[in-house]
C-alpha cells in the first residue's frame, strides 16, 4: 500500500512540473532567437530565347541567402510598385546630343505614376537640375545639350554616390538608376579590372545596400580613343549593373541609337517585382543574396549581395 501510494505522489509531481519545464525550456530558446526581420529587395526578370514573362506570384519565387533558403513573405509586381528613376548623363558624350528627343519620349512614356530625376555629371561633380518629380513633362524639359569636349580627366563613379542619396525618403516603389557613361574612370585606369576600382566599389555597395538598381547605357567619347580604354569603360559598367541586379547596354563599334536600348529598358521595368522575405541574419555583415523562379526561360536579377 505504501509503495503504490509514493508512487502516485511521484507521478503527480512529475505531470505537475513537467509543462512548467517545458515552458522554461521554450522561454530560453526563444532568448536564443536571432531577432527575425524583412529585407525587401528589387528583382527584375529577364526571359531566355524571347520566352515571355508571365505574372508570377510569392509562391513562384525562391530566395536564397547566404545559400541558404529563407520564407518569401510577398511579390508586389511592378504596376502596383510604383518607379523612382533617376536619369544621370555623363558630360562630353556627343552621341547623347543626337539623341535627346528619343530619351525624352522615354521620360513622357513612363508609367504617369513614376517620379522621375535627371542629373549631370561633369568634371566631378553632379549637377541636379531636377529633383524626383512626378511630372514627366517637367522632367523631360529639364535634358539639354553636353558639352562633347569636357570630362577629359574625370572618375564617372565619384560623385554618383550624391545621387543615390537623392532617394532617401523613397521608402514605396522601386528605385532605378539608368547611368548614361563610356564608364572609363581615369583614376583606374585601362588595366585594373572593375573590381578594384575604389569608387565604382562605393557606389556600388551604396546602392546594394539601399536596394538601388543600377541600370547603364555606354555611349563612346573623345576622351577614350584606344581599344583597352573603351574595353574597360564598357567593363565597369557591366560589373556595376551586374552588383545591383540592372543590365547593362552597350555598343561596341560605331554610332548607334538609343532607341533600341531604351526600349528595351522599359520592357525590363514591367518585368519587376518588390521581393519581401524573411531572415534572421540582420548584422552589418555583406549577405548573397539569390532568386531563382519555377520557370526555367526566366532569369531573376537582383543585386549580388548586402548589408542591413
Amino acid at each position: 500500500m505504501f509503495n503504490r501510494n509514493f508512487t502516485n505522489l511521484i507521478l503527480a509531481f512529475l505531470l505537475t512540473i513537467c509543462p512548467i519545464l517545458g515552458m522554461f525550456n521554450r522561454v530560453v530558446f526563444a532568448q536564443n532567437l536571432a531577432p527575425e526581420t524583412t529585407k525587401t529587395i528589387t528583382v527584375t526578370l529577364k526571359e531566355k530565347n524571347n520566352a515571355s514573362v508571365p505574372q508570377l506570384q510569392a509562391s513562384d519565387f525562391q530566395v536564397f541567402q547566404d545559400g541558404v533558403a529563407v520564407p518569401v513573405l510577398f511579390a508586389i509586381p511592378s504596376n502596383e510598385a510604383p518607379l523612382n528613376l533617376a536619369i544621370v548623363i555623363q558630360e562630353g558624350l556627343p552621341d547623347v546630343n543626337l539623341e535627346l528627343n528619343t530619351i525624352k519620349q522615354f521620360i513622357l512614356n513612363l508609367p504617369t505614376d513614376s517620379r522621375v530625376m535627371v542629373a549631370y555629371n561633369k568634371d566631378n561633380f553632379v549637377d541636379i537640375v531636377q529633383p524626383f518629380t512626378s511630372n514627366l513633362a517637367e522632367a523631360s524639359s529639364k535634358l539639354r545639350v553636353v558639352d562633347p569636349y569636357s570630362n577629359f580627366f574625370i572618375s564617372p563613379y565619384l560623385n554618383l554616390k550624391s545621387v543615390l542619396s537623392s532617394f532617401n525618403g523613397l521608402e514605396r516603389g522601386r528605385n532605378e538608376v539608368l547611368f548614361i557613361s563610356d564608364g572609363y574612370d581615369s583614376f583606374n585606369g585601362s588595366v585594373s579590372p572593375a573590381s578594384a576600382n575604389l569608387y565604382l566599389d562605393q557606389v556600388m555597395r551604396e546602392a546594394q545596400d539601399n536596394n538601388i538598381t543600377i541600370f547603364t547605357l555606354f555611349s563612346p567619347s573623345p576622351r577614350v580613343k584606344n581599344f583597352f580604354a573603351r574595353n574597360s569603360g564598357i567593363n565597369s559598367l557591366i560589373y556595376i549593373s551586374e552588383q545591383t541586379g540592372g543590365e547593362s547596354f552597350y555598343m561596341n563599334f560605331g554610332y548607334v541609337t538609343f532607341d533600341a536600348p531604351l526600349q528595351r529598358f522599359a520592357q525590363l521595368l514591367k518585368q519587376q517585382y518588390l521581393i519581401s522575405y524573411l531572415t534572421n541574419d540582420i548584422d552589418k555583415k555583406p549577405h548573397k543574396v539569390k532568386v531563382n523562379t519555377d520557370f526555367s526561360t526566366i532569369k531573376a536579377m537582383t543585386a549580388k549581395e548586402f548589408c542591413f
